[in-house]
């Protein structure tokens, strides 16, 4: 079976990319951590990998909205090779009419769940901690393929990243492991 390649870029400020190439070699894959500036330096490199992830972080000091720079600097210098591959967090939708769009597209992927209520009913703090909108975690894009989560899941591969671990409250895996096993097994 082939593996992965991933490519983890980051930038100033950006503080999650060791723990997410972490979790991508635990989950089989083969990494490799860029600064933007060489992929803006030689766009061409996008073609070695299968997998970009942006990890979480406060990329350019947060200096004017959570990934501002970063997407700028993607979307002006970038755009065409992302189309050739194919972090505030809180998810707003410019308009219901978007939020009915993307639900009835099966595009919000990922949803806070209260433990409280078996996962059923709005979901206030601190399950749904930022105040997304229709409790939303995760969104996809129209192919399934480019996925943008508000979640952490590079924070819980191992159980020992569980906060009550040492009581036995975890898994043998971390939970958020299986994001990125599923992400490499799409590629391998």
């Amino acid at each position: 079976m082939p593996t992965a390649n991933v490519v983890i870029l980051r930038a100033p400020g950006t503080n999650c990319d060791m723990e997410t190439a972490f979790a991508f070699e635990q989950a089989g894959a083969k990494t490799e951590t860029l600064h933007i500036n060489r992929l803006l330096e030689k766009p061409d490199l996008f073609e070695r990998y299968q997998i970009l992830c942006i990890p979480g972080g406060f990329s350019f000091g947060d200096d004017i909205a959570a990934g501002r720079i970063f997407g700028n600097l993607m979307q002006h210098h970038l755009a065409e090779q992302l189309e050739k591959v194919k972090a505030e967090g809180k998810f707003v939708a410019r308009d219901e009419e978007t939020l009915r769009h993307l639900d009835s597209a099966g595009q919000l992927v990922l949803r806070y769940v209260s433990q409280q209520a078996g996962g059923t009913g709005s979901v206030q703090f601190p399950d749904n901690p930022n105040g997304s909108q229709a409790d939303v975690a995760g969104v996809c894009d129209s192919t399934g393929r480019v996925l943008g989560l508000m979640p952490h899941p590079e924070r819980h591969i191992d159980p020992t990243q569980h906060p009550r671990w040492t009581r036995g409250e975890t898994n043998s895996a971390g939970d958020g492991l299986q994001v990125f096993i599923n992400a490499v097994r799409y590629f391998s």
